[in-house]
């Protein structure tokens, strides 16, 4: 972590990992390891002031910008870098208070969910919980307490789920399997904080489906490290809410999307219907009014494959026609890779 640099998506990896090590590890470090692992922190996540920062409606801000609230926090007041420390904590603040908060309350809007896809929500939404946690911890104000912006994320997670194999449902951007390292990562906080009963549903389900993965041979979330959340934020005592136990449709209204199924056995029938507010940006496709259905396998899906080095996302698989809804038909004779037609 002090002698490799990666790329702008290590940055605040290292940053965030050497600050978790000194926090936790600190009467257990050498004043020179102190020293050495604080400056090379600071020196990571100033970094991440040259990377563009994205809007709130985008995944990168939340794993790039607003992961300077660690180092900021952990070196604080410690005589490493004064100044360095201060400013990330006061930059970092502003992004949870001013844009991270208000967004997810807005968007999520109690619902739960994302517009990028399961699988980019999943991606950044474990460290947007840390943070608030983080900040928690540190400050001693119950952020939780008044913030509704991740409540129905773990309805999320279950409506969004293809019934005849558990895997995510292949919308905009998103690909994935059913047992989701990520989601771990943040769903026992969801419990905790939030006293969310599927969000239990969800934990043990992911325990046991990792239980027979490795008794199969696979390591799925296999390494204990994987299991910190657990043993931090898991709470037994919050009551189990089962799929049968809820409606068997849900509408997304920060973003439009409603999910409907037949039942919660594997030939359910589903289908998704998309009707954005609005253009948010990020990893969303111009699918506006579009569904997608499936019965025992795909029956309406999405067509395309996410590739953007050869063009193929922005010529074909963001676009309108790659999806089931109207077009306005429009020929076009050349198309351009990173060139968006609508």
């Amino acid at each position: 972590l002090c002698e490799h640099d990666l790329d702008e998506w290590s940055w605040t990896w290292i940053a965030r990992s050497l600050s978790m090590v000194y926090d936790w590890c600190y009467d257990d470090l050498t004043p020179a390891q102190r020293l050495r692992y604080g400056r090379r922190a600071i020196q990571c996540a100033k970094k991440v002031y040259s990377i563009w920062e994205h809007p709130p409606t985008n995944n990168h801000v939340y794993l790039k910008q607003g992961e300077v609230l660690y180092p900021g926090i952990a070196f604080y007041g410690d005589g490493i870098d004064d100044a360095a420390a201060e400013q990330m904590v006061l930059d970092g603040l502003e992004l949870l208070l001013t844009q991270f908060i208000p967004c997810h309350n807005i968007l999520n809007a109690g619902d739960g969910g994302w517009q990028e896809s399961m699988s980019y929500h999943s991606m950044f939404t474990y460290a947007f919980a840390h943070s608030l946690e983080l900040w928690q911890r540190a400050s001693g104000e119950d952020i939780w307490k008044d913030f509704y912006g991740l409540d129905g994320d773990a309805e999320y997670c279950m409506y969004l789920r293809r019934p005849f194999d558990d895997r995510k449902v292949e919308v905009a951007d998103g690909r994935g399997s059913a047992v989701d390292t990520y989601i771990s990562y943040y769903l026992p906080l969801l419990i905790r904080r939030r006293h969310d009963g599927v969000a239990r549903y969800w934990t043990d389900w992911i325990k046991e489906r990792c239980r027979q993965t490795d008794e199969a041979g696979n390591t799925t979330l296999r390494s204990p490290h994987k299991w910190w959340p657990y043993v931090l934020w898991y709470d037994p005592e919050v009551p189990v809410v089962k799929p049968a136990e809820l409606p068997l449709a849900h509408i997304f209204r920060g973003y439009g999307w409603v999910s409907m199924r037949s039942g919660w056995t594997k030939d359910a029938t589903f289908a998704l219907f998309i009707c954005s507010p609005t253009w948010y940006g990020g990893h969303q496709h111009c699918d506006n009014n579009s569904f997608i259905i499936h019965k025992y396998a795909p029956l309406a899906l999405d067509t395309g494959v996410y590739d953007t080095a050869k063009g193929h996302r922005a010529n074909y698989f963001a676009r309108t026609i790659a999806h089931n809804t109207v077009t306005v038909s429009v020929s076009y004779t050349h198309l351009r890779a990173h060139e968006t037609r609508h």
